[in-house]
C-alpha cells in the first residue's frame, strides 16, 4: 500500500497555481477510507481542524457532508487531496516511503512555513443568543461597521406608519 505525506495546502500554492489547477481539473472524487487509508496523518490534520475523533464528541471529519476526497497528480506526483472550507489539503505519493512517523511529516510541514499548518476552526460561538453578543455595542459601532454614517443624537427616528 502506498503511503502519501502531506506537502502543501493550495493558499501555500503562489507558486505553483498551474499545477494546482491541472490537479483540480483531472480529479476523481474518491471515498473518505479511501483517503484515510493512503495519507499519513489524516487523523491528526482532522484533530488540528477540531473534528471530533467519535461520533459522540461532535462532528467527526467521515460524517462531515461538506468535505470531499479526491485523487489525483500534483507536480508530477499522484496524490490525494481533502477540499475543506473551499481549502484543497495535498498528500502526495511518498517515492521512498521510508516510513516517516506522522508526527515527523507534521514537523517538516511546519518547518516549511505552510500557512494552513495548524489552522483551527473558529470554536461554536457559546453566547447564548445574539442580543447577548451584541450587550454593549452602540448603534453608532453598528452604524460605522455596516459603513453607513453615524446618526447625529439629536436626529430622530422616522415615525412608522401604522
Amino acid at each position: 500500500m502506498k503511503r502519501y505525506r502531506y506537502e502543501r495546502c493550495c493558499v501555500n500554492c503562489g507558486d505553483c497555481v498551474e499545477d494546482l489547477d491541472k490537479m483540480i481539473e483531472e480529479a476523481v472524487e474518491v471515498t473518505y477510507a479511501t483517503v484515510l487509508r493512503h495519507c499519513r496523518g489524516l487523523l491528526d490534520w482532522a484533530s488540528r481542524v477540531s473534528y471530533a475523533s467519535r461520533n459522540d464528541q461532535g462532528l467527526t471529519l467521515r460524517d462531515d457532508q461538506h468535505v470531499s476526497y479526491h485523487k489525483s497528480h500534483f507536480q508530477g506526483l499522484r496524490c490525494y487531496y481533502v477540499r475543506w472550507s473551499g481549502i484543497e489539503y495535498i498528500w502526495v505519493e511518498d517515492p521512498s516511503d521510508s516510513g516517516i512517523r506522522e508526527a515527523d511529516s507534521i514537523q517538516i510541514s511546519k518547518q516549511r512555513g505552510d500557512p494552513c499548518e495548524g489552522v483551527r476552526r473558529s470554536p461554536r460561538c457559546s453566547v447564548g443568543t445574539l442580543d447577548d453578543a451584541l450587550a454593549g455595542v452602540t448603534s453608532a459601532t453598528m452604524s460605522r461597521l455596516a459603513g453607513f454614517p453615524a446618526r447625529s443624537s439629536d436626529e430622530r427616528k422616522p415615525e412608522r406608519s401604522s
